[in-house]
């Protein structure tokens, strides 16, 4: 049953799906701006967000600083 598995993960990963996909999505994006010279839009692609608009509202929500502070910290 699916509300079954979707505690059961909730409760082994002490976070629901969605904040753990959204994790994740969040942590490829970063690795892709430090590690590619990709445009912030495949990026934002690549890493599974369908609104460029809602990547970054997500990604400065997780880290405090825009996608493209990223890039410039790490290539500094």
């Amino acid at each position: 049953h699916e509300n079954y598995a979707l505690g059961l993960f909730t409760k082994i990963m002490q976070t629901p799906l969605r904040q753990f996909v959204l994790r994740m999505r969040l942590m490829r994006a970063r690795a892709l701006l430090v590690e590619s010279s990709l445009a912030i839009a495949s990026v934002a692609e690549a890493s599974g967000f369908t609104s460029i608009s809602q990547f970054y509202h997500q990604f400065k929500a997780a880290y405090g600083v825009a996608p493209n502070a990223v890039r410039t910290q790490y290539l500094a």
